[in-house]
Order: structure tokens, then sequence, then C-alpha cells
């Protein structure tokens, strides 16, 4: 031992370092300590005692390591422990430095205990430990912090991902909004204009919606929303569309209205088929608790060929087929037409020209009598606004 205590140098107490500081964690540093001080000045059992209690062991075989004689040797008060198999043994403490709190303890069975030379080697070798433990502490609460501003950058993430979710998504259905089926209603048509293909719009709304909000209530009519654009979405979804279509997107257009964006189409008779498959996805009776709900749906068509037209165009040339279905009594799609087109603008400058009318003065008010068929008599008048264009008179 005398030897071993005279060959012991600072390299070696780097690599007793070396070797502590090797574990990961705080724990198993210790345990090493402690068999490795035991190895090294021939010690029967060892010890590390921290905060008045035995943090870690060996030597003591399957029996409990006595805590209370280890304390008392940590706190100077005994110079002996008694061990089962060994009977009372030599023992001897240093305490850790460096900030750190605790005593590493050596046991050696016999009356020699320990010389100074092994005594003074013991307080290097608890400074050693000291510092690795400290060193360990501090990466600890490294990896502690860096692990918490791994998990606040990816709540962030989270948090921001949703938020542009929440921006191009319907909070009901979950389907892309307006938003979104512009921007790939924009796309989807400079594809067109570089492939030379046809993409078409289908505007859906779904009939006499206005009832069920009214009868059932709006959650009611909110549950019945979510089951259609499941259905609608598991008819875009089936094989024999996606093998004619391209790309669908269906969105959710706000209120009852859908719409659903199709690309590289054949000819509208494609876009016709969608609407056919939509109207034969919504005939089965919808389950709302309890009450069971048929509707129906008008559905509008709009087609262009090599992207002839812009986006709001096209989705506002569908909106008209739509309405044009409802006025023919729903349940049915149209197709937009130059006829229709006409129609649509010859409305729009309508519309203009009566806003006009009352600053041009050409409003009249005419009231138009009452009468009573049994006698003749004047009963009431009839207010009527007449509007006198000055050239469609």
């Amino acid at each position: 031992m005398r030897d071993l205590v005279e060959s012991w140098s600072t390299r070696q107490l780097a690599e007793f370092l070396a070797f502590v500081s090797s574990f990961s964690d705080e724990q198993s540093a210790m345990r090493g300590a402690v068999q490795r001080s035991a190895e090294v000045l021939d010690a029967e059992a060892a010890a590390l005692v921290r905060g008045g209690s035995v943090e870690t062991a060996i030597g003591f075989g399957p029996a409990r390591a006595p805590e209370d004689e280890l304390v008392a040797v940590s706190r100077g008060t005994s110079g002996f422990v008694e061990i089962p198999r060994l009977g009372s043994c030599a023992a001897t403490a240093a305490a850790l430095e460096d900030g750190q709190q605790g005593q590493l303890i050596l046991i050696r069975h016999g009356d020699d205990g320990f010389s100074h030379q092994e005594s003074d080697l013991l307080r290097g070798m608890a400074r050693v430990l000291a510092l690795a433990l400290k060193m360990l502490g501090a990466l600890e609460h490294e990896r502690a912090l860096r692990k918490r501003s791994e998990h606040e950058i990816g709540e962030r993430r989270r948090a921001e991902q949703q938020l542009a979710h929440q921006a191009i998504h319907d909070p009901l259905t979950g389907l892309p909004n307006r938003t979104l089926l512009r921007d790939r209603a924009s796309h989807a048509l400079d594809r067109a204009r570089r492939d030379s293909s046809t993409v078409g719009v289908l505007f859906l709304d779904i009939d006499n919606f206005k009832a069920v909000n009214e009868s059932l209530g709006h959650p009611m009519g909110d549950r019945l929303l979510v089951q259609v654009a499941g259905r609608l979405g598991n008819t875009l979804r089936s094989g024999d569309t996606r093998a004619r279509l391209g790309g669908e997107t269906l969105s959710c257009w706000g209120g009852d209205e859908f719409v659903i964006l199709c690309e590289d189409l054949n000819s509208e008779r494609d876009a016709i088929r969608v609407s056919e498959r939509i109207a034969a996805a919504l005939a089965p009776p919808f389950a709302l608790e309890g009450n069971e709900l048929c509707i129906t749906a008008s559905i509008g068509i709009a087609v262009t060929s090599t992207g002839g037209s812009t986006r709001d165009a096209i989705i506002r040339d569908a909106d008209g087929a739509m309405h044009r279905a409802k006025e023919r009594g729903g349940d049915r799609y149209e197709l937009f037409d130059q006829e229709l087109r006409t129609r649509m603008l010859d409305r729009l400058h309508t519309e203009r020209e009566l806003g006009k009318a009352i600053e041009r003065d050409e409003l009249r008010l005419f009231y138009q009598p009452i009468v009573s068929a049994a006698d003749c008599r004047v009963i009431g008048v009839e207010g009527l606004i007449r509007w006198q264009h000055p050239e469609r008179g």
C-alpha cells in the first residue's frame, strides 16, 4: 500500500477525475467514485454520506449499510463501523469541498486503520469527486435549461402552426376556408395556362338549410354541416373519381356553402360526374340525435380551359350557376354558360342604375286604390314605387 500511495500522482488524480466525469449524471458518478476509491485504497467497504443520510455504499453484502454508524463517522464522532461479516472495522472520512456537502468514507477490517498518507490520498480523492460533481451539476443544469428551451421552442412552433392552420381552415369542419381555396385556385389556373389543361369549380349550397337551423337549432345545424363535409370528403377521395381527376380541393366557403376545385379535367362532363356523385352521396338520410334529415343541394359548375379565367371570376361564375339552380327549384346542378353570364351582367348593370335612380330623381310614388268587389267602395290604397328610366322607360 505504501508503494501505491507514494506512486499516486497528479496524473493519477486527473485519471480519477476523468473516470468520475465520464458518467452522465451525479448518481452514477458517486457510485463509481465510491467503488474506485475502495479499490485504490484497498478498503473492504466504502460509502458517501450527504445531508445526514447514506447516498451510496458498497461492501456491506446483502445487509443494509449501517446508516447511523456511517453518519456518526461523517460527523467525526466515531472511527469504527460494525459490519456483520467482519465485525468492528476502522473507518475514516474525508469531506467533499468546493461547495459540495458530504463525506467520502472508507472502511477497513482490523485495528490498524488508515495511515496519514492514505487519509491524505482520500482527501485528494474527495476533492476530485467534489469537482466532478460540481461539473456534472452544471452540465445537468445546462441540459435542463436546454431541454426546457427546446420544449418552449417546440410549443411556440406548434402554436404558430396551429394559428397558421386556423387562418386557412374552417373551425367547424376543418376544411380549407375561402382564403386557402382562392390560393389553390390561383395555382391551379397558373398550371392550366402552362399545361393547356382544364379547371373546374363546383359551388354547392344546401337547400333549405335555414329551416334546419330554425326548427332544430344552430347546434344541430352545425352537426349537419360536419356530416355533410365528411360525406363530401369521402366522395372526392373515392378511387374512380380520383382516377379521372388530377386533384380536388374541398373547401367550406362559409355557412352552408362548399366549394370544390377540380384540376386536370378532360371536359365539362368530368365536373358534371362529380356533381352527380355528390348528389348521390347526400341522398341517404343524416342521423342527428334521433332525428333523420333528408337534404338536397344546389350545385353550380364553372369550367375554364387553358386557364382562361381569373380566380375570382371562375368562383363567381360557379356561384351564379348555383343561384340559377336554386331559382329552378334546387336539388340540381347548373352549368355556367354565356346566357347566364349575360343575365348576370345585365342584373349587375340594373343594380348599378337603380343605385343612381334616387340621385337622378327617377323614382315616382303612386297610390293605387283598393276597391271592394261587393259595393265598389274604396277601402284602402296600395303604395307603389315606379322607376322612370330615361332609356328603358
